[in-house]
């Protein structure tokens, strides 16, 4: 029976014979611990070591210079303005903007299973 690692599981690097954690906000990182693949709501930092988390919350993908700027939000939610990820309508899986204000301004995308447009 063989007890050494051969492949580790994602999130995880070999350095034999252990399976060693990515650092936090990693998906995938190479033997020297530099993250290639951040997971959701993180952004590769200004060093392409690590990664950092987004600020704004319930986003998905933040700018890539800057982790206070929404780029995607998660499903449910939109933005109008990459500062503030807000929640869409009801029945809304995504929406292009969001305005607290305005509640017209608000345009769904993307409905949920057994909604329409």
């Amino acid at each position: 029976m063989n007890d050494k690692c051969e492949t580790c599981a994602a999130g995880y690097f070999l350095s034999k014979p252990d399976c060693i954690p990515c650092p936090a906000g990693c998906k995938i990182c190479d033997v020297n611990s530099i993250c290639t693949t951040c997971h959701k709501g993180y952004k590769k930092g200004v060093d392409g070591v690590f990664c950092i988390k987004c600020t704004v919350a319930n986003c998905d993908t933040c700018d890539d210079n800057h982790v206070k700027i929404c780029d995607a939000c998660s499903a449910g939610f939109g933005t109008s303005d990459g500062v503030a990820c807000k929640a869409c309508p009801t029945g809304c899986k995504t929406c292009d903007q969001v305005d607290a204000a305005d509640k017209t301004k608000q345009k769904c995308s993307e409905c949920n299973l057994n909604y329409n447009f």
